[in-house]
């Protein structure tokens, strides 16, 4: 956990990529720019890590030992709140980025929930709380305790994730963490940042 505000990219900046630096050099380079945070993207990973456990496990020794907080942020392809299929193909995308992300020693699989459909808010944010217990109960028989779910604040009105929606579902689920995005709030709300 963060023991102080810290700063870094979402994703392997392009210098670095540039720079043909493997992803074990991330942390060090990192810390060289004066910063200490990194999020993994995992965002088009299937139900599978595509990472092996010995190059996750190797990153996570580099970053731990240029203190550098690891979160991974998982698929883009998750909608927790679809048809059945959707959801349990959704569920295997977030167990492989929590997977992952205890490899590592990453502190949170930062996610997004799904969109409303034609279930309406109150029925989804039950349907979300559901499915998100489902996930941590498989987290916890895999030994995955330390990982924490990390749902985060969406922009888009078709998308659940208003900052209420999220209290509420980390409130009822446990081994779960609020992940606020700022600019997705500020789109939501029409530009509440601008009267701040």
């Amino acid at each position: 956990m963060a023991d102080r505000v810290r700063f870094g990219p979402a994703g392997i900046p392009a210098i670095f990529r540039i720079m043909k630096a493997e992803l074990t050099e991330v942390p060090k380079l990192l810390k060289e720019e004066g910063l200490d945070a990194f999020e993994y993207a995992a965002v088009r990973w299937g139900q599978y890590p595509q990472i092996t456990q010995e190059s996750a496990r190797k990153f996570g020794y580099e970053a731990k030992r240029n203190d550098i907080l690891v979160s991974i942020h998982s698929s883009y392809f998750i909608n927790l709140l679809g048809e059945k299929q959707i959801v349990e193909e959704s569920k295997r995308r977030l167990i492989a980025a929590a997977t992952a992300a205890d490899w590592m020693g990453a502190y949170v699989v930062v996610c997004h929930v799904g969109y409303y459909g034609q279930s309406g808010k109150p029925e989804s944010l039950q349907r979300a709380i559901a499915a998100f217990k489902d996930v941590v109960k498989i987290l916890k028989e895999n030994g995955i305790e330390k990982v924490k779910l990390g749902p985060e604040t969406l922009g888009r009105h078709s998308q659940f994730g208003t900052l209420d929606e999220i209290l509420t579902l980390c409130q009822e689920v446990e081994q779960t963490q609020i992940v606020i995005d700022w600019s997705h709030l500020h789109a939501r709300s029409g530009g509440f940042l601008r009267n701040v």
